[in-house]
């Protein structure tokens, strides 16, 4: 979200040197494919997401599901069931869908 505010012309505080907003060694190539990620939806092209195991490591230390962001499971049978371990885990309700569009479930 900060690199598409800073190319729509925002400006920000450099916080990389302050050490309690310092990212984890871990999550350094998290960060960057992410960041790829968000530049690739901007300029509509598909973009890899996250392989099972990195969600799995990014869930398993980082991610806190609020309630604005409630974590869905697809089961076999098609239906859609709330929470699940993060590598099951298709979609988030209230998020932006392709193009930025909200789709709602």
């Amino acid at each position: 979200m900060v690199d598409a505010a800073t190319e729509a012309g925002a400006v920000f505080d450099d916080i990389s040197q302050i050490p309690k907003h310092r990212l984890p060694d871990e999550l350094k190539p998290f960060c960057e494919h992410a960041r790829l990620m968000g530049k690739a939806a901007r300029q509509h092209v598909a973009a890899t997401g996250f392989a099972p195991e990195d969600i799995n490591i990014i869930a398993g230390k980082y991610i806190h599901c609020s309630a604005h962001w409630n974590a869905v499971e697809l089961k076999q049978s098609g239906e859609l069931q709330g929470g699940a371990s993060a590598s099951k885990t298709v979609s988030f309700v209230n998020r932006p869908d392709k193009n930025w569009i909200r789709t709602i479930l």
